[in-house]
């Protein structure tokens, strides 16, 4: 799997551009990681700013050292900040990544997270050479559920399912 994000990846469907968050992007970041809604099926306490922040710097230095990536979904028409992807606990030895993704509910059900998600996968496949994708979710977001549905991933065979923590439900895509 290659892990060389220098210059970082920027993806763009028809509305969208996904790009390395920057640190004026922290107020936007701050409405959809303190949201109520979209906190509901993230264990995560409400972010002040200044965690926001040093988010921000945290992501930027992982995406640096070939770490994780992590990208802000903009709208390409209005360039407002509408939520964010990312790929994470990357793994040469077993060829694989794991997605997570958020969403402002202003923009939910609308298809945009479908096109990111598209754009994705697209990229963890045929760019990084990634073998194996994997999501990690809640049973009660069906949303989510859908999404990953939608796109081929299948629920994880149960003795992976026991690395799950609490009630989640782990999902691959193999390529």
């Amino acid at each position: 799997m290659e892990l060389q994000f220098t210059p970082f990846p920027e993806l763009t469907t028809g509305r969208l551009l996904l790009r390395q968050p920057e640190s004026h992007d922290d107020i936007a970041l701050l409405r959809i990681r303190s949201d109520d809604e979209v906190r509901r099926y993230i264990q995560r306490p409400k972010n002040s700013l200044e965690d926001v922040q040093q988010f921000i710097q945290k992501v930027r230095q992982g995406i640096a050292a070939n770490e994780n990536l992590y990208w802000v979904i903009i709208h390409r028409e209005t360039q407002e900040l509408m939520g964010t992807f990312c790929l994470w606990n990357l793994s040469a030895a077993n060829n694989s990544a794991e997605i997570g993704y958020e969403l402002h509910p202003d923009y939910q059900h609308q298809g945009y997270m479908q096109e990111a998600i598209t754009a994705v996968i697209d990229y963890a496949f045929h760019t990084m050479k990634a073998g194996m994708i994997t999501a990690f979710t809640v049973e009660e977001n069906q949303a989510s559920i859908r999404v990953l549905e939608r796109n081929h991933f299948l629920k994880a065979p149960p003795e992976m399912q026991e690395e799950a923590e609490d009630d989640g439900i782990i999902y691959i895509l193999n390529r």
